[in-house]
């Protein structure tokens, strides 16, 4: 850990709350970043399911895919230890 840009990214566990039609499911995802990482969690799910349309709620942080089918919502994250996060990495590698 001795390059700089390693040493001040942050580690983190988010999920984004999925509707497609009328169930509703989370997917949780680990990352690490030495930006914002709201923005982070907020892309991944502007992007989740490719191109959002163009009717999305940015206000809430809602992106609509197939005309309004599926909706991803930004959800919440929480930071843990460069520790915790390589445990957990190996874990889901042996998933």
């Amino acid at each position: 850990m001795t390059d700089r840009k390693h040493a001040t990214r942050k580690f983190y566990i988010a999920d984004i709350d999925i509707t497609i039609g009328e169930y509703e499911v989370s997917s949780t995802f680990m990352f690490a970043t030495s930006g914002n990482p709201e923005r982070h969690v907020d892309h991944v799910a502007s992007t989740f399911y490719g191109q959002p349309d163009d009717d999305d709620d940015k206000e809430s942080n809602v992106y609509y895919f197939n005309g309004g089918e599926i909706a991803i919502q930004s959800g919440r994250f929480s930071e843990i230890t460069a520790e915790c996060f390589e445990a957990l990495k190996l874990k889901v590698v042996q998933l």
